[in-house]
């Protein structure tokens, strides 16, 4: 009888009984992960990663590194790594900082986010500045900017400092600009007077002006990401503080900082609310990702606003018993738009009771802003360090997390297949 049964059906009932034990969001995320690379890099912490035009990968952040010692303490400085399209790393580069040591305070770096320039060279920026070692709480001195470029070797070929003495600049986040060069969205404090400011580099990294444009925390608020608006401009969010409330901010401006339009959301029976990134949708509007939650629990809340930051939908993700999160610091990266107007959120989700399990967790979100499906990368007992993400040009997509089983400090690459090329490897069963 069974000789009756064509072979491609007997195929067919064969893959469906292998999946009958996974749940049914696994059966309905057929996604196939390709490799996984360790980047065996201690006590490192990374804010950006980009793909870039041979294939492979650049990641930018800070390492604390005992090669560099001031009376026994270790400094922390920038880095960039690079990979191949496999996620082995080819070079390393150390922005170092540019302060000298002053008795108890150590100078310290950071490289917060980088980008591929059109001559094939990277352009990166961070801060340096000191932090202070001796007794009491530590604390971090002023900021300065760092700006340079690296040739595709990891040669650094330049690097400026933005700041004088007397003076702080802080750079937040930096994007590219379609006209050419591109604008950090930083903080600058002197005199007693602190504000926001848009700080225009050319393609090399110099700057060639700023211009404040909103109070520096008070009721200016706090931003953290910036991103071109349609039509020109740029979007901004972060968050707002009265009391012991804070609520999601979205700020919409034209190229020199005026405001165009402002919104506010919060979930109301939270008191902590902020957004971390917007980036832009298909249809004119914007998504604005960031979290809800308690000063100590946090789940991940996505906004979907028109292009005038009316609120479309807005989708709360977590767990019981869990906290969930995406970024660590202004400026990281969470959210990635994708070819098919859809978007990547790459986040980590960790139990709050024992076992206190963590985890590396990547959703895809849908243009309507459901839950397409989401995928978990267990990182065990440890905390899981930030998690990054990127979409590749073939569609794919490349994460950075902590694995289960790496050592604390050190982070993988994950490179995972896009659904047009997993549903062809699935397409052979039938």
């Amino acid at each position: 009888m069974i000789d009756l049964i064509p072979k491609s059906i007997l195929r067919f009932c064969a893959v469906l009984l292998f999946f009958a034990g996974l749940n049914a969001a696994s059966f309905a995320t057929p996604l196939e992960v390709a490799w996984t690379a360790d980047l065996n890099i201690t006590s490192a912490t990374f804010h950006s990663i980009i793909e870039t035009r041979d294939g492979g990968f650049l990641l930018a952040g800070n390492v604390t590194s005992m090669t560099l010692l001031y009376k026994y303490t270790p400094a922390e400085c920038g880095i960039l790594v690079k990979t191949d399209k496999l996620g082995h790393v080819t070079w390393t580069a150390r922005v170092l900082p540019t302060e000298e040591k002053v008795d108890y305070w150590v100078p310290w770096s950071q490289t917060k986010t980088v980008k591929e320039a059109p001559d094939g060279n990277y352009v990166y920026m961070g801060n340096t500045g000191l932090r202070w070692t001796g007794p009491g709480w530590p604390i971090r001195g002023p900021y300065h900017i760092i700006t340079g470029r690296a040739d595709p070797t990891g040669k650094l070929l330049s690097e400026i400092v933005i700041g004088d003495p007397g003076e702080e600049f802080q750079g937040f986040d930096m994007i590219p600009l379609e006209v050419g060069g591109y604008v950090v969205l930083g903080g600058h404090y002197k005199d007693g007077d602190g504000n926001y400011v848009l700080i225009r580099l050319d393609s090399t990294g110099k700057m060639l002006d700023f211009k404040p444009f909103r109070q520096w925390g008070g009721e200016g608020g706090k931003l953290y990401s910036i991103a071109q608006a349609h039509g020109g401009g740029y979007i901004m969010t972060g968050e707002k503080t009265s009391d012991t409330l804070s609520t999601m901010m979205l700020l919409r401006t034209d190229v020199d900082g005026n405001a165009l339009w402002e919104k506010s959301f919060r979930k109301e029976q939270n008191t902590k609310n902020a957004g971390v990134q917007a980036v832009r949708k298909n249809d004119g509007g914007y998504l604005v990702a960031g979290m809800t939650g308690s000063d100590y629990v946090h789940r991940i809340w996505l906004v979907g606003v028109d292009s005038i930051g009316n609120r479309q939908w807005d989708l709360d993700l977590g767990e019981p018993g869990s906290s969930a999160g995406i970024g660590w610091l202004p400026g990281d990266q969470a959210v990635y738009p994708a070819p098919d107007g859809e978007f990547l959120v790459a986040g980590s989700i960790g139990q709050i009771t024992p076992p206190h399990d963590n985890a590396v967790w990547l959703l895809k979100i849908a243009k309507n802003g459901s839950l397409k499906w989401q995928k978990k990368f267990r990182s065990g007992f440890s905390p899981v360090s930030p998690v990054l993400g990127c979409v590749t040009r073939d569609g794919g997509y490349v994460v950075l997390g902590r694995l289960a089983g790496q050592p604390a400090g050190q982070s993988a690459l994950i490179r995972i297949q896009s659904e047009a090329a997993t549903q062809t490897l699935w397409s052979s069963y039938r």
